[in-house]
């Protein structure tokens, strides 16, 4: 059995927060870089996924394994959304819980977790 994973709500940029994984999203086929994540931290993970030809489809992960200084966290698990347009809260729920579900078989003790913004 795994150790539980321990979950803190913080206003602010995903990557700021200090933690063992970093979950940002991506939706389809947009060039914007993952979110919500500061410009750095965004413009980098979006080359990450460019780089591995990621394109943001529905359900799917990407791990990437920060290096250098700099990063608050030490992996960032990118998970696509799907197209916009299809998107619901219930979908995002699904890939979300996917991604926990990960990170937990990843033995993260601390993850810091994006809320689902509008617009």
């Amino acid at each position: 059995m795994t150790a539980p994973i321990r979950f803190e709500v913080k206003a602010g940029d995903v990557d700021a927060i200090s933690s063992d994984l970093c979950i940002v999203y991506l939706v389809q086929d947009r060039k914007a870089a993952p979110g919500p994540a500061g410009a750095g931290a965004a413009e980098r993970l979006g080359q990450v996924a460019r780089e591995d030809r990621f394109d943001g489809r529905p359900g799917r992960t990407l791990l990437w394994h920060a290096a250098g200084d700099g990063w608050n966290s030490r992996r960032h698990l990118i998970v696509g959304l799907g197209p916009a347009e299809e998107l619901t809260l219930d979908r995002y729920r699904r890939y979300l819980g996917r991604a926990l579900v990960e990170a937990d078989r990843l033995g993260a003790s601390t993850v810091a977790v994006p809320l689902l913004q509008s617009g």
